[in-house]
């Protein structure tokens, strides 16, 4: 049944029943996934949503007309265009209202998914589920997810990874050769997704064409053509309806050691793509070593993660690079994701926006580690070095695993103390008063009308 197993009838009662085959090869590495999350982000449903970018997205969500999503910015103060996790937020808020703890399990649960589908592609691209539960269960805790987790507006990213890695999914399965018109079908819908979830999404579109091009088989052209077809029905509705929702654009930005507030409207041409130019140097460098740069991307070093944060992405890029020279091709795609992602960041550094580039390194790593594994299987010590090398990994899975939930507690009790009749101040086109004092009577906080 090309992959599948055929489910056992079960048996009368006080008898075994046999669990299909399916369930029993995946079931665990996603169990231990879920459990991870659950672990290391579980706190986060206590977190009150009173930092800036979560009283904007409630402020969205009591909107009357969701359609404005399609024909708007996402903001009046950055322009970018990501109707789809707006929508999704606006329908949950039509239910939960106020109850964050659903939309923060939400967040959990996408990036969840995210990691399940990174298991599913370097098994799928290696034959190994174990060096596909690890990479998982690393990307999982990496450093730079907790922002995801906790910023309820980052949905967006975790929606966007996910339909992104369901397309290359897509692409490596079997069965595309088979059925090419239904799986470039579905690439073009799932680019489309991801792309509309938050435009770095049009990242996985260059990978799929890298992809086809490289791998060429039966179907190749089409699926290369459902990508481009992605793009360019990306582009009519944000430039047909939204009319590029483009703002003027103003944020904190680092340019290699001083940190400084820029305004592009203000900025002539050539400082203008000096700042372009230095924002992808920095999100190349940072997607490989993080720790070299603080949260806004001004050198630091170690920066926001400290000499911790040097030993993960190093592991990671080391995989990516070996699995690189063994399969070149199927890594091709993966790589095009950083290369891809680097230029699309080109208005600011942000460690958020360089997901897509990190999956691609973690699912090009977990390869690499497929190859460690099936070297330490053939040498005469072989269960001392497998002792070794799972003793290393699970005492630095621990050490990410702690750091994440401590940044969960972190944030949690940071966020306590936070007014957002600030958020009210700072912009009030974006924030909804009627919100905030809500917020602030749920929560107990003085001053609901912000006077």
């Amino acid at each position: 049944m090309n992959g599948s197993a055929q489910v056992t009838r079960a048996r009368p009662r006080g008898k075994h029943v046999e669990v299909p085959h399916g369930i029993r090869r995946h079931g665990y590495p996603v169990a231990a996934l879920t459990l991870l999350v659950v672990i290391a982000y579980g706190g986060a449903v206590a977190i009150h949503p009173l930092y800036l970018d979560n009283v904007i997205y409630f402020s969205l969500g009591a909107r009357s007309d969701p359609s404005t999503f399609f024909t708007d910015s996402f903001t009046t103060y950055f322009p970018a265009y990501r109707p789809l996790g707006t929508l999704s937020f606006w329908l949950q808020y039509q239910w939960a209202e106020l109850a964050a703890g659903h939309y923060f399990v939400f967040n959990i649960f996408v990036w969840l998914a995210c990691c399940v589908a990174v298991y599913a592609l370097v098994a799928r691209l290696s034959g190994s589920r174990l060096a596909g539960t690890v990479a998982g269960a690393f990307l999982m805790v990496d450093d730079r997810v907790n922002w995801v987790i906790w910023n309820l507006t980052e949905r967006q990213n975790a929606l966007s990874c996910l339909f992104g890695l369901l397309a290359l999914l897509v692409m490596f399965a079997p069965f595309r050769e088979r059925h090419t018109r239904v799986a470039a079908g579905s690439i073009f819908a799932f680019l489309l997704l991801a792309a509309l979830s938050k435009e770095y999404g049009l990242v996985f579109s260059a990978a799929i064409v890298v992809g086809a091009l490289s791998m060429r088989g039966p179907g190749w052209k089409l699926v290369a053509g459902a990508a481009v077809a992605a793009v360019g029905a990306y582009a009519v509705l944000r430039l047909g309806l939204a009319g590029g929702a483009s703002t003027p654009f103003c944020d904190g930005m680092g340019f290699f050691a001083d940190r400084r507030e820029v305004c592009y409207d203000d900025l002539g041409t050539g400082a203008k793509l000096q700042q372009y130019a230095y924002n992808v140097g920095a999100t190349f460098v940072g997607t490989f070593v993080p720790s070299a740069f603080d949260k806004i991307g001004a050198i630091s070093f170690p920066g926001q993660y400290g000499t911790r944060g040097l030993i993960l992405p190093i592991l990671v890029a080391i995989g990516a690079v070996a699995a690189a020279l063994r399969w070149p091709r199927q890594v091709a795609p993966l790589l095009t994701l950083v290369v891809v992602n680097t230029a699309l960041s080109f208005v600011q550094y942000r460690t958020r926006n360089q997901m897509v580039a990190v999956i691609g390194l973690y699912v090009a790593g977990g390869m690499g580690l497929a190859l460690a594994i099936a070297y330490v299987r053939e040498r005469a010590n072989a269960r001392r070095l497998a002792a070794a090398g799972a003793a290393v990994l699970l005492a630095l899975l621990a050490l990410q695993t702690r750091s994440a939930a401590d940044g969960i507690d972190h944030i949690e009790g940071q966020h306590a103390r936070l007014d957002p009749c600030q958020s009210l101040r700072k912009y009030p086109r974006d924030v909804n008063r009627n919100v905030v004092r809500e917020m602030k009577e749920k929560y107990g906080l003085s001053n609901p009308r912000c006077e």
